[in-house]
């Protein structure tokens, strides 16, 4: 389902339509409430940090980055990106960082994904974009200077995370080892 108000007319450029459209899906959405935000940042904000975090990387990553939890937290769907006109490789990407609802282990039975479950299958997705997009999304959740978490809840649960994703960060991944030594700093300063 399209965003209320969304233009029918959107930017050619993919990482300024990506921004558009994640504007129009989170508009209203909070973070949760935190000590440097009591009422909860603007949501957006938090994608637009994902994408500076990822540097001068390329136009399907950036642009991923932006919408990265549309699918999760918005109405959006993987085919609504699509009919927007982003290429099957952001929405891929944005796919491989979506948390599955409703997965079916045993008849009868549906669950979420747990997290532990979800940073093992992005490490395994075939384009590894994916793990270096989930790093900085970790490293943007861990920001001691946003103070959103206690320290005991982050350390269980992005620490995990951060070893499992590092193991997937392919050699000359410049930008993902960065973020993975980032994350640690975060996690460290806790």
């Amino acid at each position: 389902m399209l965003p209320e108000g969304l233009p029918t007319t959107l930017p050619t450029d993919p990482v300024k339509r990506a921004g558009l459209v994640g504007a129009y899906a989170h508009a209203g959405q909070t973070r949760k409430p935190s000590a440097r935000f009591p009422e909860g940042e603007p949501y957006m904000d938090h994608p637009d940090r994902v994408m500076l975090l990822l540097g001068d990387e390329e136009p399907d990553l950036l642009a991923a980055a932006l919408l990265h939890d549309t699918v999760e937290d918005t109405q959006l769907t993987r085919e609504d990106l699509l009919d927007l006109g982003f290429s099957t490789r952001t929405v891929g990407l944005v796919d491989a960082v979506t948390r599955r609802k409703g997965q079916s282990r045993l008849p009868d039975q549906t669950v979420d994904e747990t997290y532990r479950e979800f940073t093992a299958r992005v490490a395994k997705h075939h384009d590894k974009a994916a793990v270096t997009l989930k790093m900085a999304d970790l490293a943007d959740n861990t920001d001691p200077a946003l103070k959103r978490l206690d320290g005991v809840t982050m350390q269980s649960r992005y620490k995990q995370a951060l070893e499992t994703l590092k193991t997937a960060l392919e050699e000359g991944d410049d930008t993902g080892h960065r973020l993975a030594l980032l994350v640690r700093q975060h996690l460290d300063a806790l």
